[in-house]
């Protein structure tokens, strides 16, 4: 195995566990930069979709507003 390392044979993944303090301060700041990159990644991924989703949503919207002021006109122009 790695030096200075612990085993846990009892899993399916053989979990490598640091031991000393040197492994450990490595192992925190791995999670305290990982954790939230993970997080911006995630966030970045679904902003993405929302925006593209609103985008759809303002085209379909933009395309039933000009329908009724089309409307609006011939009736208008109609009336004249």
């Amino acid at each position: 195995m790695v030096g200075n390392c612990n085993s846990d044979d009892g899993g399916l993944w053989r979990d490598v566990i640091p031991v000393t303090a040197e492994g450990k301060a490595v192992a925190v700041f791995l999670m305290l930069i990982g954790i939230p990159l993970l997080g911006v990644l995630a966030a970045g991924i679904a902003a993405y979709f929302v925006e593209s989703s609103v985008r759809d949503e303002e085209r379909s919207e933009g395309a039933s507003l000009e329908q009724r002021l089309d409307r609006l006109e011939a009736n208008i122009k109609e009336q004249k």
